[in-house]
């Protein structure tokens, strides 16, 4: 039965959801039959490692179905699509449990039905002084936005009078909701453009953010309108300080879909700027990395990417929080996929090693490229050049592995048609540095050097986009 959905469903839980589904299946109203539960009891015994041996088909066969024929065959397959129904419901009502604007909108939706008109409008009052309360984030308009237009088009409520409270009201939270929405959706639209190269030209972005100043009081909004800013300005500098700051402030109030949202649009400038040799972004990821962690919003979907995991170990090391980074390392790596963990894990400590100057442990423990998520690609190729110039700097012989790596990056980078036209030029860039700097180190014949140490000056000097450029420029002031 390895890789059933019911499998794949357990497997992204953890104990206490399994526990908690364990009780669920032993309440009446599931009717969950005893082979049920004990299947559940079998493959939750099997946490978290999940033994292929024993969930083999074979073996799940012989130790609860009592035979390997192709009634009990068909027995377990029976109980597998059952159970997997009951983990859906189950599933459900976990969600709805933390959707208390939903329950009353469920709540709501069953008085209309029953025709309780007297209980409709007593609560409907009651959970829109709550949901104003509870704060302005996108749930919140759109349930206010949604309530406030029942209760306008209510038989009990007078429409035809010179004060209509409820529709002004509906209009003006349905203006915020949108607004919100759409300057969310534009700042991935604008990422996406930075990122790729690509995308409409014009997004009207100079038209909406005077709408949306004039609802300050909306948290997210207003962050939004800020990360706007910076991501369609040319001063990024002078506004990535104050943000990161105002989310600082404001984190509690905000939806975790804006929490996640805004601060990876943070880390990505932060990154973008780093890689253009610009440190004094570093400490404010770290800050805004810590954020997260404290808060609770590193994963998403109980998962995190293997290229944020190892940008935040990365961006830790070259801060200096050492200890940080292995407690990130440590902390998170649970949440990678199984079939990105190892790799994501050894490219995260040999950055580690590479910051403290290990470089020949940083080398042997890097995992082999091919192994590596594509997200990491480029974090895994940049660390082997480096990691080859400083061994070729100490005196140590790997031309030969450093051409074959080069050679290679070269080509991924030119053959790859997702990379911008910037980071292309950028990477591009970076291994002809790179490649001056290796040869520089490789030969002893000082006319040589002395040209290599001018044209490599030059070269940073003119190059408009260059990764890794604060390692490159400390390595090429440094050549005597």
């Amino acid at each position: 039965m390895y890789e059933t959905k019911l499998l794949r469903l357990m497997k992204r839980m953890d104990g206490p959801a399994l526990r908690r589904f364990g009780a669920y299946l032993q309440r009446p109203f599931c009717k969950a039959s005893e082979r049920e539960r004990q299947l559940f009891e079998y493959i939750a015994a099997c946490h978290p490692s999940y033994d292929q041996k024993k969930l083999r088909r074979e073996a799940v066969l012989r130790k609860l179905y009592e035979g390997a024929g192709q009634e009990a065959l068909g027995k377990m397959r029976k109980d597998q699509t059952s159970l997997t129904k009951l983990l859906k419901a189950f599933l459900m009502q976990e969600a709805l449990d933390r959707q208390p604007l939903r329950q009353q909108e469920l709540l709501l939706d069953a008085y209309e039905q029953w025709g309780m008109g007297e209980e409709f409008l007593s609560a409907a009052d009651q959970q829109l002084a709550e949901a104003r309360e509870a704060g302005l984030d996108a749930a919140s308009l759109r349930f206010m936005a949604e309530l406030h237009q029942r209760l306008f088009f209510h038989p009990a409520t007078e429409k035809y009078s010179a004060e209509a409270p409820h529709l002004y009201a509906a209009i003006g939270y349905l203006e915020q909701y949108y607004l919100l929405s759409k300057c969310r959706l534009l700042a991935d639209a604008l990422h996406r453009k930075r990122v790729y190269g690509s995308g409409p030209d014009e997004l009207f972005v100079a038209e909406l953010l005077p709408l949306a100043r004039r609802h300050a009081e909306v948290p997210a909004l207003s962050l939004y309108v800020q990360l706007l800013e910076i991501l369609d300005g040319q001063t990024p500098d002078l506004q990535f300080e104050p943000l990161v700051a105002a989310l600082e402030e404001q984190v509690d109030k905000l939806s975790a879909v804006d929490k996640r949202n805004i601060s990876a649009k943070l880390m990505y400038l932060g990154y973008y700027y780093y890689e253009k040799g610009q440190l004094d972004y570093v400490p404010a990821m770290v800050r805004i990395a810590k954020l997260a962690d404290a808060k609770g919003f590193v994963t998403y979907q109980n998962a995190i990417t293997p290229a944020l995991f190892v940008t935040i170990i990365n961006m830790a090391a070259i801060n200096g929080d050492f200890a940080w980074s292995e407690y990130f390392s440590r902390k998170y790596a649970p949440f990678l996929l199984d079939t990105h963990r190892e790799a994501a894990v050894q490219l995260g400590e040999s950055y580690l090693l590479f910051y403290r100057g290990h470089f020949k442990a940083a080398l042997k423990h890097a995992s082999d490229v091919a192994k590596v998520h594509p997200g990491n690609r480029v974090q895994a190729e940049t660390l082997f050049l480096r990691l080859y110039c400083e061994l070729i700097a100490a005196g140590e012989d790997y031309w030969d592995e450093f051409e074959l790596c080069a050679d290679r990056f070269d080509k991924y980078v030119r053959d790859r048609a997702f990379f911008s036209p910037h980071k292309r030029a950028a990477l591009l860039t970076f291994i002809q540095l790179a490649s001056g700097l290796a040869r520089y180190h490789s030969t002893l014949d000082r006319a040589e050097r002395r040209a290599l140490n001018t044209r490599l000056a030059e070269r940073l000097r003119q190059a408009g986009a260059v990764y890794s450029a604060h390692w490159l420029r400390q390595k090429i002031q440094g050549l005597p």
